[in-house]
C-alpha cells in the first residue's frame, strides 16, 4: 500500500478544510449531531438486544404468564399464585432452581437522624423476592453479601438509594422504616448495596427486601391464593415446554379457591424472549423491552435526519469543487486516473465524516441523557456491550462516507482535462441529482416541522380530553384507617381550597374491584365501584339515564346498581335498561340508571369497558375525594400536604387526579413534541445551508449571463426575479411534499401510540410550509446579492 499517498490524500483533505473552514464545520457539526442521535438510537435497540444477557445461565432461566379473559379479551399477566412456587419446585420433574419476585410502590425514612434525608420520607420502589433470588440472578454488590437476603430484617439498597439517604457515609447496619401500602412501617437494617445495577434488566428497584418480611406487613402467608399475593415466579429448567404441560394442573385448585380470579391458562417464556416488550404483559412487576412502535418511530428520526446531513454535506461538497476544477484538470493531464481522483475525494469525505464521529461519540451521551431523562431514566454508552459498538460505528463511518461522498467523487470523475484546461469548463450546475437531494431536504425538514407542530397541539388536545369526570380539579387521598374518615374529612373542609369532601371505598384511576355478572352463556368479569355518596356529583359523571344513588338509602344500597352505557349496550335490552335485573356476585340488583363512559387511558390498544357501581357502606371508605375551585389542584394539595404533616406521622399519598388519570399519556406527548422538534430545527438549519450553497452554485454557473444583463441595463430586482424562478419549483414541489408526508407521517405515529389523538391541521401544516419557503428566499438573496452589485466587467473578465 502506498501510504505517502494516502497521506497525501488527508493533508490536502485538511487544507480544503482550512481554506473553507465555514460551511465545512457547520457540515460537521451538523453530521456529528445527527449522528450523536442515530448513536443514541442504536443504544435503544442494544438496550432490546442485550436485555437479561448479563446474568448468568439466562438461556435456562424462564418465567410463567397467567392468561385470564376479561371484557372478551385475552390478558396476560407476568403473575401466579404464590402456592406455585413450592407446587412447581417439588411436584415437576426438571425444575432446577425456584425464585419469585414482586414490586411494590412504597415510601421510606432513614431511622437515624444524623443525616441530611432524616426526616423527609422518599418514594421508592421496593422489591420483595425469595431468599434465593441473588444467587439466581447476577446482580453485583457492592458492599455486603447474597445470603443475607436469607434475614427477613434485612434491606438491600442501591447505590443511587444509597446516596441519597446516606449522604457519602456507609450505610450498612443503618435501618430504615419501609411503609408498604396502607399498612404501619417496618424497621429493616441494611445489609447491601448495589452495584450500578444495569437499566436493561426484568428487575429494576431502587430497595430489595426478604418477600416473607412483606407477607408479615401484609398479614399474609406463602400459603395465599388472595389475588393480591400473587407474585412473578421464575424458575431454571432444561425442559420448559414439560414444566409448561405440568404447571396446567395446578389450575383447578387455583380457580377452586378464587372464583374471582380465575385463570384460562399458564405460559412459559424465556428469561430474554424478545417478545416481551412493554405493553405485552397487561401487569406485570418486571421491567420489559421498548415497544417495537418507539423503536421504528426513533429509527424513522434517525434516517431522516442522517439523510438531510449527508446530503447536505454532498451538496456543499459539489459547490466548493468550483474553486478545484483547475486541480483536478492538472492531476488529469499529469496521468492520474479517474480511480485515483475517485479515491482521492472519498478519502478527503472519510476525514470529514472521521471529524464528525468524534462530536457524535462525544455528543452521544449528552444527547441520550436528554432523551432518556424525558421518561426519568439513564442509559449511556457505556452501560452497551463494546464489543457490538466498535463493529458498529466503524461500518456506519464508512456507510456515511459513501453516502455523503460519492456524489462529488463522481462528479470529479467526469471532468475532461482538455475543456478545463482550455478554460471551458464549467460546472454543470444545478443539475437534477441535486435538486433532488435539496428537495429531499426541505421535504424531511418540513414533514418534521409539522409533526413537532403537530404533536403539541396533541400535547394541548390530551391534556384538555374528555375523560368523562373531572381531572383537572380532583385529589384523592388515602386514608390509614378508616376509622379516622370523620375527624380528616371535618377538618379538610376547612380548607380554603376545597368545595367538595366526600369518601369512597373505590375510585377511578385507583381502585376498583372485579365482580361476577350471571349471564346465561358464562360469567363475566365486570370493574365495579363502590362508590361513596356523592361521588358522581363530585366527580362530575353524567347519569344520562334514571337516577343516582339516594343518599343514606339502605335499599339502594342493598340492592340497586347502575352501570356504564357500554355495561348497558352489551348485557341489557337497549331500549329501556332501565329497571332491569342482573346478578352481580350472587346478589340480584336492579338498575337504577345508566352513567356515561369514562375513558380509562388513551393509548392505542384502549378499548372501552363495562363498568357498575355500587353504593358503598360507609364504613368501609378507604379514601377522600376533594375538589376545588381552582383551575388546578396544586394549591389544593399543598394544603394536604401540610395538613397531613402537622397530624400524621406516616407518608403522604394523596395524589391530583390529573397525575392519575393521564401523566404518563400528556408526558410522552410532550417528549415526542421536545423530540421532533430538536431534531426538525437541526435539519432545517442544514436544509436552509443546502438551499444556500445551491444558490452558490446557480449563481457561479450564470455570472457571465448576469453581468451581460447588468450592462444592459437588467435592474438588481429584475437579476432576482430570474434567479427566484430557477429555484421557485424546487421550494414548490418540497413544501407540496413536505406537507403532505408530515400530515401522513404525523398520524401514523400518533395513531401507533395513541387511541384518541389530534391530526395535522392542514391550515397550520401550509402556514410551516410557507415559513420555510420565505426562509429558502431569504437564503438565496443573500447567495445572489454579492454579484448583483459586483462590477459587472469583474464577472464578464472571470468568464
Amino acid at each position: 500500500m502506498n501510504t505517502s499517498l494516502y497521506r497525501s490524500y488527508v493533508k490536502v483533505a485538511l487544507r480544503n478544510t482550512r481554506k473553507n473552514l465555514g460551511p465545512v464545520l457547520i457540515n460537521i457539526i451538523g453530521l456529528g449531531l445527527s449522528l450523536g442521535f442515530c448513536f443514541t438510537v442504536y443504544m435503544l435497540h442494544a438496550y432490546n438486544l442485550e436485555f437479561d444477557f448479563f446474568h448468568k445461565n439466562s438461556a435456562d432461566v424462564h418465567r410463567m404468564h397467567s392468561i385470564r379473559w376479561y371484557n372478551e379479551q385475552p390478558l396476560r399477566y407476568e403473575y401466579v399464585p404464590i402456592p406455585f412456587i413450592d407446587k412447581v419446585e417439588e411436584e415437576i420433574p426438571g425444575v432446577e432452581e425456584v425464585t419469585y419476585f414482586d414490586i411494590h410502590q412504597a415510601t421510606l425514612k432513614v431511622a437515624n437522624t444524623n443525616y441530611q434525608s432524616s426526616g423527609e420520607y422518599f418514594s421508592q420502589a421496593v422489591a420483595s423476592a425469595r431468599s434465593n433470588f441473588l444467587d439466581m440472578f447476577d446482580l453485583p454488590l457492592k458492599s455486603g453479601s447474597n445470603e443475607s437476603l436469607q434475614d427477613e430484617s434485612a434491606v438491600f439498597i442501591t447505590e443511587e438509594t444509597a446516596e441519597q439517604l446516606f449522604d457519602d457515609l456507609s450505610p450498612i447496619g443503618e435501618t430504615i422504616t419501609i411503609f408498604i401500602g396502607q399498612e404501619k412501617g417496618i424497621d429493616l437494617q441494611v445489609a447491601g448495596v448495589f452495584e450500578k445495577i444495569p437499566l436493561n434488566t426484568s428487575f429494576h428497584f431502587d430497595v430489595l427486601v426478604n418477600h416473607e418480611a412483606v407477607l408479615k406487613v401484609l398479614e399474609s402467608s406463602a400459603s395465599s391464593w388472595k389475588r393480591s399475593d400473587n407474585v412473578a415466579l421464575l424458575f431454571r429448567s432444561k425442559v420448559p415446554d414439560q414444566v409448561a404441560v405440568a404447571v396446567q394442573e395446578f389450575l383447578p385448585e387455583q380457580n377452586e379457591k378464587q372464583e374471582n380470579w380465575k385463570i384460562s391458562e399458564i405460559e412459559v417464556h424465556p428469561l430474554i424472549d424478545p417478545l416481551l416488550t412493554d405493553g405485552y404483559v397487561y401487569s406485570s412487576p418486571t421491567n420489559n423491552r421498548v415497544r417495537a412502535s418507539a423503536l421504528i418511530i426513533f429509527s424513522i428520526m434517525a434516517l431522516l435526519i442522517l439523510l438531510i446531513t449527508c446530503f447536505n454535506l454532498a451538496n456543499t461538497s459539489i459547490a466548493l469543487m468550483t474553486k478545484r476544477v483547475r486541480e483536478i484538470g492538472i492531476r488529469k493531464t499529469l496521468g492520474t486516473t479517474n480511480f485515483k481522483l475517485f479515491e482521492q475525494f472519498m478519502m478527503e469525505m472519510l476525514v470529514i465524516t472521521f471529524f464528525a464521529f468524534i462530536i457524535a461519540l462525544l455528543m452521544a451521551n449528552p444527547i441520550s441523557e436528554q432523551l432518556f431523562g424525558l421518561f426519568g431514566v439513564s442509559f449511556l454508552l457505556q452501560d452497551v456491550s463494546i464489543l457490538r459498538f466498535i463493529p458498529f460505528v466503524l461500518t456506519f463511518l464508512l456507510i456515511c462516507t459513501f453516502l455523503a461522498g460519492i456524489l462529488p467523487a463522481m462528479y470529479a470523475w467526469k471532468f475532461s482535462p482538455s475543456i478545463i484546461l482550455s478554460g471551458k469548463q464549467s460546472l454543470k450546475g444545478v443539475g437534477w441529482f441535486q435538486k433532488s437531494l435539496t428537495i429531499g431536504q426541505y421535504v424531511v425538514s418540513i414533514c418534521l416541522l409539522i409533526c413537532a407542530w403537530t404533536f403539541g397541539q396533541n400535547n394541548k388536545y390530551l391534556g384538555e380530553i374528555d375523560l368523562g369526570y373531572n381531572y383537572n380539579q380532583v385529589a384523592m387521598l388515602p386514608l390509614d384507617s378508616p376509622q379516622d374518615f370523620e375527624q380528616v374529612r371535618n377538618d379538610l373542609n376547612q380548607l380554603a381550597s376545597t368545595t367538595h369532601v366526600i369518601g369512597t371505598q373505590h375510585h377511578h384511576g385507583a381502585a376498583g374491584v372485579l365482580s361476577t355478572l350471571a349471564s346465561d352463556t358464562a360469567d363475566l368479569e365486570i370493574t365495579t365501584f363502590k362508590i361513596g355518596e356523592g361521588y358522581l356529583e363530585t366527580m362530575e359523571i353524567n347519569v344520562t339515564q334514571g337516577r343516582k344513588f339516594i343518599t343514606g338509602s339502605e335499599s339502594d344500597r342493598e340492592r340497586s346498581i347502575i352501570v356504564s352505557e357500554e355495561f348497558a349496550f352489551r348485557y341489557l335490552d337497549q331500549s329501556n335498561p332501565l329497571g332491569q335485573q342482573v346478578e352481580f356476585d350472587g346478589v340480584k340488583r336492579i338498575v337504577v340508571g345508566v352513567a356515561s363512559d369514562i375513558i380509562h387511558e388513551v393509548f392505542a390498544d384502549y378499548k372501552r369497558r363495562p363498568v357498575a357501581y355500587l353504593a358503598a357502606d360507609p364504613t368501609n371508605y378507604g379514601m377522600l375525594i376533594l375538589k376545588t375551585t381552582a383551575s388546578d389542584t396544586e394549591a389544593l394539595e399543598n394544603e394536604l400536604k401540610a395538613y397531613w404533616s402537622d397530624n400524621f406521622d406516616t407518608p403522604y399519598r394523596g395524589q391530583g387526579q390529573r397525575m392519575i388519570s393521564s401523566f404518563y399519556a400528556t408526558r410522552d406527548a410532550r417528549n415526542l413534541k421536545l423530540i421532533f422538534m430538536s431534531i426538525a430545527i437541526l435539519g432545517s438549519l442544514l436544509s436552509t445551508i443546502g438551499i444556500f450553497s445551491l444558490a452558490v452554485m446557480n449563481i457561479a454557473k450564470r455570472t457571465k449571463e448576469i453581468s451581460i444583463r447588468r450592462v444592459l441595463g437588467a435592474t438588481s430586482r429584475q437579476v432576482l426575479v430570474i434567479i427566484y424562478r430557477s429555484f421557485g419549483w424546487i421550494i414548490g414541489l418540497s413544501i407540496v411534499l413536505g406537507i403532505v408526508s408530515g400530515v401522513f407521517l404525523s398520524k401514523a405515529v400518533l395513531s401507533s401510540i395513541y387511541k384518541f389523538y389530534l391530526s395535522a391541521p392542514i391550515l397550520d401544516s401550509t402556514m410551516i410550509g410557507l415559513s420555510i419557503m420565505i426562509i429558502a428566499i431569504l437564503f438565496i438573496t443573500a447567495a445572489a446579492f454579492s454579484r448583483i452589485i459586483a462590477n459587472p466587467s469583474e464577472g464578464l473578465r472571470t468568464e
